[in-house]
């Protein structure tokens, strides 16, 4: 019988090289190694099976959400892994260097835009060799990779991407044949990234209101509550609130309104919710009341407190407030905390030169 937990010591005999924790990437356990055995590992990974692979690159970032590593430290020993050659693993490595993308979070727009720089530098080589475009017959594999990488990519600003976006995105309505990734990154990266947003969303709407296909439909009004901007975030509410908007649509368009995580528009978002309580409950299921406390969320101590002022009053608190507003406070301490213990390892790493990633 193994430890619940704590070190495991395995009596050997000569010098190892490197261990493997999860031979196969099948167990059910999380583990760690002291930085000297788990370099060596990474060293040795190339030769290792892609499951055993992925667990290496999944283990770091649970590490990480454990606070046993770094972001800097996952970043600069995962990053490498965007160019392994099974798409799989490849794709977990981007979604666990997408997590950069909490420097959106940190009032510095020079890290920022210096963060956005390391990702173009160091995801960009992987979206080049599987193609921007999809392949007739391409493995469905491949095009998790790419959906993963696009997504990443336009959110650092690359060019390529961001126009690739924009246009997918407005062929939508001209082309039913595009899978549901492909135009869900499109209906995304135009909302995120138009230069126009009221017009846009206007666009987004009439799109919707002549889409039949409760689907379809569906994306184009989430895209309409992600458009950028404190105007086009006011407007997409205001229609979700409306008394013939229906309950589906509602919750649609706030689907796409929470998604921003730009802190000043989360402050506005929190007004508007306090602004129309009254209207979003009349439209709700009672069990869905206490969860309205969720836009007190993101990174803000004092969004927190005004949404624990608002929501825990007594006329509006109702059973469940109380815990969901916990979970609140607890989500934003472990925002503001990540950001406190991630903030200078990011710092040190995007200031390093950029080099190109192993092939």
């Amino acid at each position: 019988m193994l430890p619940a937990d704590g070190p495991l010591e395995v009596p050997v005999s000569g010098e190892i090289a490197w261990v493997e924790p999860a031979a196969d990437g099948i167990g059910y356990y999380a583990w760690t190694l002291p930085d000297p055995a788990l370099d060596a590992l990474l060293a040795a990974a190339p030769g290792l099976e892609a499951p055993e692979r992925a667990d290496i690159v999944a283990m770091l970032g649970l590490q990480r959400r454990a606070g046993v590593r770094t972001l800097g430290d996952l970043l600069q020993r995962a990053a490498p892994f965007t160019a392994d050659p099974d798409p799989s693993v490849a794709t977990i490595a981007v979604h666990q260097v997408d997590d950069l993308g909490i420097v959106d979070l940190m009032d510095d727009p020079a890290l920022k835009e210096s963060a956005h720089a390391w990702l173009r530098a160091h995801l960009r080589p992987a979206l080049d060799r599987v193609g921007l475009e999809p392949a007739a017959g391409e493995p469905a594999e491949l095009g998790e990779l790419r959906t993963a990488l696009l997504y990443t990519l336009a959110d650092a600003g690359d060019p390529d991407v961001v126009a690739y976006g924009q246009r997918i995105g407005l062929s939508v309505p001209e082309t039913p044949e595009l899978s549901a990734e492909l135009a869900g990154f499109g209906l995304w990266s135009l909302a995120r990234t138009t230069a126009t947003p009221d017009q846009t969303q206007q666009m987004l709407l009439e799109w919707a209101d002549a889409e039949a296909d409760p689907s379809r439909r569906e994306r184009l009004l989430r895209a309409a509550g992600q458009v950028a901007g404190e105007a086009a975030l006011t407007a997409a509410f205001e229609r979700a609130v409306r008394p013939e908007t229906s309950m589906s649509d509602t919750f649609t368009l706030i689907d796409g309104v929470t998604t921003r995580d730009d802190e000043s528009e989360r402050d506005l978002l929190l007004s508007l919710a306090e602004r129309h309580h009254d209207a979003l409950v009349a439209k709700a299921p009672p069990v869905f009341a206490p969860q309205l406390a969720r836009f007190g969320g993101g990174c803000s101590e004092a969004r927190l407190a005004d949404a624990r002022a608002f929501y825990g009053d007594p006329a509006r608190s109702g059973p469940g407030t109380e815990h969901v507003l916990q979970q609140v406070a607890d989500q934003v301490a472990g925002c503001l905390e990540r950001i406190e213990r991630d903030a200078p390892s990011v710092r040190a790493l995007v200031a390093e030169p950029q080099t190109a990633q192993r092939q």
